[in-house]
């Protein structure tokens, strides 16, 4: 999480040379559609959209900010 958009952008440049170092030469970075400032920053840096999934929820919509989103660990949890 990340309030400040340059915060959430210098947390991409982490997870990418985090991959980097570990020898990968492929780096998956999963944001939500909302956080327009993240994907935009992702193309800028060369990454390309490779597919999209659908949020669920069930029950009452829970209280979130997607644009302070800069990564998600787990599809099972929200």
């Amino acid at each position: 999480m990340a309030p400040d958009p340059a915060d959430g952008c210098v947390l991409l440049d982490v997870v990418r040379a985090i991959a980097r170092r570990r020898g990968q030469s492929e780096t998956r970075i999963v944001l939500p559609a909302e956080n327009k400032v993240g994907r935009e920053y992702l193309l800028s840096a060369g990454f390309l959209e490779v597919g999209r999934a659908t949020r669920m929820a069930r029950g009452a919509p829970p209280e979130w900010h997607p644009e302070r989103i800069w990564g998600r660990f787990s599809g099972g949890l929200g």
